[in-house]
């Protein structure tokens, strides 16, 4: 699973854009940290491992920008204003709802 949030960070999806819902704590703290080092792995890899493991995530040879903008998503997600992939549990998600829709709710 940490694989498809890391494929959507590829295809340009804003990380603030991601909400990725668990059954616990743990393991939405548990996807963050697969999902981080994933990213890290691509800043850090050779240009050649990075390529093919590019390839295999997206289905595609990479191009230049791509490969550049994955190198850099991992700095990206660390400094997004909102925090980066929002990944919490069900509970979680929903009293973000009611607090940001009190009204609605």
């Amino acid at each position: 699973m940490p694989w498809l949030l890391v494929r959507l960070l590829l295809l340009g999806v804003p990380p603030e854009r991601i909400v990725c819902i668990t059954y616990t704590k743990a393991a939405a703290s548990e996807m963050r940290a697969r999902v981080l080092e994933m990213l890290r792995q691509l800043l850090l890899m050779e240009e050649s491992a990075c390529r093919s493991r590019l390839q295999a995530w997206l289905g595609v040879a990479p191009s230049a920008a791509q490969l550049a903008h994955a190198r850099g998503l991992f700095g990206q997600v660390l400094d997004s204003a909102s925090g980066g992939v929002e990944l919490t549990t069900i509970h979680g998600f929903c009293q973000n709802l009611l607090r940001r829709f009190p009204m609605e709710a």
